[in-house]
């Protein structure tokens, strides 16, 4: 059997070439893929991280508006005041609605931990407890109105706006170690790259 050795330089060349084309295109691959994987992180983080961040962001500001609007509703004499703020719960109410919507959408497609059954059933809760309270200021029972916003509706406004910052904090952090991971996928495939092309420039530089 001949050796390596023994080759003539022609044979030589042509068995450096191959194996410099081969791992060209093992390199080449190796990038490809690597892109690809870049590719997957990017569409994940436009399409899931982002917009439930966002989302959630919004529901935080709606729900502490909401809370204000109904202590001002429990605190107004008059009654053109009262239905002021009373059409402004309303508008924050609505805006909650289509942000859990929006927020159900995604915990639907994208496989989150967003726990959006026991936001929803929170909610409902400070619905129900909201209804109560106003029914007992319209009916003349203020003050008992108001212990009931204390007692009851504060804690539950607090466990709703304690979830939704739990869930921000957890997709801050596995957003930003999606980001890590697309700053490695990014520059290993851009180490593939210059190993292809120095490959390539190796090569044409020997058959020049």
């Amino acid at each position: 059997m001949t050796s390596y050795r023994d080759l003539n330089i022609s044979a030589k060349m042509n068995l450096a070439f191959a194996a410099i084309i081969a791992l060209t295109l093992i390199l080449g691959m190796m990038s490809v893929m690597k892109m690809r994987e870049l590719n997957s992180f990017v569409r994940e983080m436009n399409t899931h991280y982002l917009p439930a961040i966002d989302t959630l962001e919004k529901l935080k500001t709606d729900l502490t508006r909401f809370r204000m609007e109904e202590m001002a509703c429990l605190h107004q004499d008059s009654q053109a005041d009262y239905d002021w703020h009373y059409a402004q719960l309303a508008e924050q109410k609505r805006l909650i609605g289509v942000n859990l919507e929006q927020l159900s959408g995604l915990s639907r497609t994208c496989g989150s931990h967003l726990s959006f059954p026991e936001l929803a059933a929170t909610w409902d809760k400070i619905q129900n407890q909201n209804r109560e309270r106003l029914s007992l200021d319209r009916s003349g029972e203020i003050k008992a109105a108001r212990q009931a916003l204390e007692n009851v509706g504060n804690p539950s406004y607090a466990l709703m706006l304690d979830s939704l910052e739990a869930m921000i904090r957890r997709h801050l952090a596995d957003s930003e170690t999606l980001g890590e991971a697309a700053d490695n996928a990014y520059a290993f495939s851009a180490m593939m790259i210059l190993l292809t092309l120095g490959l390539v420039a190796l090569r044409s530089a020997v058959l020049a």
